[in-house]
């Protein structure tokens, strides 16, 4: 019924899904997602399902698509940040903390200093903050929201600064 699905349905997903993460809620918010993935083809529920998964800790299934996507993609900084997620998450520390400087040397040669894009500043803050650098993350985070970034795109990143303080 959902297949084709248009901006609402896919806002309904996604609305749903921030609803259960705020409520601790992530195994539920990736089964959703990903059942949404499966109904509409988003590659943005597909994305959102990742994230959650590694959120819920389901770091196994989680990596397993993190690698085919880092396989494929020309622009991996988002993807080696995810896998950093779930290596810190397994206590690979080392590993994690060697793709976090990866994907920040990548997000580094895509920024444009006079117009810098709000998601790849929210995704090399949030890379700054897993690696504990506070004040990077804070100036990241304030540059994202200067050049208007979404309010939801930021979550994770100042959820983690937060839990820094």
């Amino acid at each position: 019924a959902l297949a084709g699905a248009g901006g609402a349905e896919l806002d309904w997903y996604l609305t749903r899904s921030q609803i259960q993460c705020q409520l601790g809620r992530y195994a539920e918010a990736a089964a959703g997602l990903q059942r949404g993935f499966e109904l509409t083809g988003s590659a943005v529920l597909e994305v959102e399902s990742i994230d959650a998964m590694i959120d819920a800790a389901q770091y196994e299934a989680a990596l397993i698509k993190v690698e085919a996507a880092l396989a494929e993609t020309r622009w991996q900084g988002s993807w080696l940040v995810r896998r950093a997620r779930i290596r810190l998450g397994k206590g690979e520390v080392a590993a994690g903390q060697q793709d976090l400087a990866g994907a920040i040397v990548e997000m580094n040669r895509r920024l444009n200093p006079a117009h810098p894009e709000s998601g790849l500043l929210s995704e090399r803050g949030f890379a700054y903050a897993l690696l504990g650098d506070v004040g990077l993350a804070k100036r990241d985070l304030a540059s994202a929201k200067r050049s208007g970034a979404e309010p939801v795109s930021l979550r994770r990143l100042e959820l983690t600064l937060a839990s820094q303080r």
